[in-house]
């Protein structure tokens, strides 16, 4: 999820000639469509998965109108006033800023935001404040935070990419123009036009050497859009603000202007921020198309509309509009319907931003403003801030903390040769007793084995390695096991090797995020298969969530017939697989997660997704088809966690992943039914 600050430059209207200020009227209209569509991206409007793209509209426009100021600098006084343009831009981005962090904040500590939004907003504060929010988020990704609330300051992560520009492009231009004053005093734009070439060159090339998360985030790859407004305000330094005249001109920008416009359409309608393609090149085009919309509404194209009293009010506006509107999307929570986000979120934000306008906007930007006030009132909004987040601060283990204890992947227990019995004690139905069985030892437990997995209060950081392999698999009669899978997959391995029962040796070839399909994921043929060959063992057991991928790369809806028929053909392939070395094959059908908090696995979808009972039933029913055919065994995970109803929703803190005595409880109950396959 991606959100883009709206930075107004210091070109206001006032002072220019009727059809600059026309032009720059454009401009905040263009900002009132770029930041309509990430606002309508981040409600989840239908057919706006890639509304994400107004944040490159906002960088096009802040790096032409910005390089455009600072190059009059140059041409007016051959200089640039970095510091002054630096307070400029304080007065101009922080103090709104600043109110909403602290407003977050405030939130936070009246129990508005949950245990793991509070737990992490004094460090993603204090990111957004040293502008570098972008990083932060980027290096604190991970698995278990997609199954978590989002966090109601992730949207700084643009402004963060801006004020990193702001503070390094000055210094930039400023050292071109003492070069060019040097070596080319005849043609000024030649060494900042060569700058800004070779930092395009190494933008557009760093993609390529990046994950998708990485460079959506990183300013190294988004600063493309930001050189393309530059380089706009290059080729036009001579009218700034003004388009070149001349008869052939205007439909030569209405045709780029259209055609740019169709582009930044199509990745609105169609693109999404996980795909590859952006960072390997996706950015530049976005980048390019963006430079030809903004061209064409500085050439008039479109200024009746653009420069419509009310398009240019919400224009004017569209910072506040940007920093407000994510946090009340988050306050409202998971599965709610569009039209109630719509309902409240839109005009909500679009108040909200008015009144921060006219009081803390545009008083801030007063040169009457004394910068002793404007601190001291810095100040107090901090001391507001720090004294509402140590409020905030939740004293015991947060959700993800609880979650990531599960994830671990132990070392496997080492063995020694002995003899023992595998006599199965205890039932195999969901609600029945499961006994773990009594047999005579014949292993020596390794790291993790036989491990209290806690009561879920206490967090402990070596919880996310893996389980290893036994390094003697030579335990005669003991039931070689290998599980298989997603996450899911994972806690139930940790779980079967915190029993510590001597009659089970486990090898975990699971992948936290993958199972039969997924991004980044290797090719679960080879992986099981592999798995098969060198494990050899007596039992598989595979347990995933539903993979709505799983048949949308095929082109088949889910619900269809056709869905239907390729997931069973996908499953008989993945159980005859599995028990091609004539192991016992034990399927875990999927648990639903449980609103509001398992929602978020689904992206907040309740219907259309994981997260659908009718899409769990149907996942289901194509499991048990395929193991018809195949031999395998269908485990009623649901019923088991039925049973449990008394403490269901402690047992999945984040409404997905089991956790503390409930793990260990599910490892028991499949435990004994490994033995019982074995027999």
């Amino acid at each position: 999820m991606a959100l883009a600050a709206p930075v107004p430059a210091d070109l206001s209207p006032a002072g220019h000639g009727p059809a600059e200020a026309s032009r720059h009227a454009a401009l905040d209209g263009l900002r009132t469509v770029a930041v309509v569509l990430v606002v309508l991206y981040h409600l989840d409007v239908p057919g706006l998965r890639g509304g994400f793209v107004g944040v490159d509209l906002f960088f096009v426009i802040s790096g032409y109108l910005i390089t455009t100021l600072l190059l009059r600098e140059v041409d007016r006084s051959g200089g640039i006033a970095v510091g002054d343009f630096l307070r400029r831009r304080v007065r101009r981005l922080w103090p709104l800023a600043w109110v909403v962090l602290a407003a977050v904040a405030v939130a936070g500590a009246v129990g508005i935001w949950d245990a793991g939004q509070r737990k992490a907003l004094p460090v993603e504060t204090a990111a957004a404040l040293a502008l570098v929010a972008n990083w932060q988020q980027a290096l604190s990704g991970g698995y278990v935070r997609q199954f978590v609330a989002p966090s109601p300051l992730r949207h700084f992560w643009s402004l963060a990419i801006e004020e990193q520009f702001y503070l390094l492009w000055p210094v930039a231009l400023l050292g071109a123009a003492a070069l060019t004053n040097r070596f080319a005093p005849r043609r000024r734009s030649l060494v900042p036009g060569l700058m800004v070439g070779a930092l395009a060159v190494v933008s557009v090339v760093s993609g390529f050497f990046m994950d998708p998360s990485w460079a959506y985030l990183s300013a190294v790859t988004r600063m493309v859009a930001l050189l393309a407004g530059a380089a706009l305000a290059l080729a036009w330094r001579a009218h700034p603000l003004d388009a070149p005249t001349g008869p052939k001109v205007r439909p030569v920008l209405a045709t780029a202007g259209a055609a740019g416009a169709v582009v930044v359409a199509l990745v609105a309608v169609l693109a999404r921020p996980e795909d590859t393609w952006l960072g390997h090149g996706g950015f530049t085009v976005i980048a390019l198309a963006g430079t030809a919309v903004v061209a064409a509404c500085i050439g008039g194209v479109g200024r009746v509309v653009l420069g419509s009293t009310v398009m240019v009010w919400l224009g004017r506006r569209s910072y506040g509009i940007y920093l407000v509107h994510w946090p009340l999307v988050v306050a409202l929570g998971p599965g709610r319907p569009v039209w109630l986000r719509c309902l409240v979120v839109l005009p909500v934000s679009v108040g909200l931003a008015a009144v921060l306008h006219d009081w803390v906007e545009e008083p801030a930007r007063r040169p009457s403003l004394r910068p002793a006030l404007l601190g001291i009132a810095g100040v107090a909004v901090l001391a507001v801030t720090a004294s509402a987040l140590w409020a905030g601060v939740p004293r015991t283990a947060t959700a993800e903390e609880r979650v990531a204890k599960t994830l671990e992947r132990r070392a496997d227990p080492t063995t020694t040769t002995s003899t023992v019995p595998t006599t199965v004690v205890g039932a195999t139905g969901p609600g029945a007793a499961t006994t773990a069985p009594t047999l005579p030892p014949c292993v020596s437990t390794g790291p993790g084995t036989g491990r209290d997995l806690g009561s879920a209060e206490k967090f402990d950081e070596r919880t996310v390695a893996e389980v290893g392999d036994p390094s003697i698999p030579t335990c005669s009669g003991s039931v070689k096991v290998l599980v298989v899978g997603d996450s899911m997959a994972r806690g139930l391995a940790n779980g079967i090797s915190a029993l510590g029962w001597p009659s089970i040796q486990l090898w975990d070839r699971s992948r936290i995020g993958c199972s039969f399909e997924g991004p980044d994921c290797p090719d679960w043929r080879t992986l099981w298969g592999d798995a098969v060959r060198v494990v050899d063992p007596d039992v598989v057991v595979l347990h995933t969530n539903v993979q709505p991928d799983l048949t949308e790369l095929q082109g088949a809806p889910f619900l269809s017939p056709t869905g239907d028929m390729q997931r069973v053909g996908v499953f008989t392939e993945a159980y005859r697989l599995l028990g091609s070395g004539g192991a016992k094959v034990l399927v875990a059908a999927p648990t639903l997660p449980l609103r509001p908090k398992g929602l978020f696995y689904c992206k907040g979808r309740a219907t259309g997704s994981a997260c659908d009972p009718k899409w769990e039933e149907a996942w289901t029913a194509s499991m048990r088809t395929a193991a018809l055919a195949t031999g395998a065994s269908v485990l009623d995970t649901p019923g088991w966690a039925a049973s449990r109803s008394a403490t269901f929703r402690k047992d999945r803190p984040d409404g997905v992943h089991f956790v503390g005595p409930a793990l260990k409880s599910l490892a028991n109950w499949v435990g004994v039914q490994v033995l019982g396959a074995r027999q």
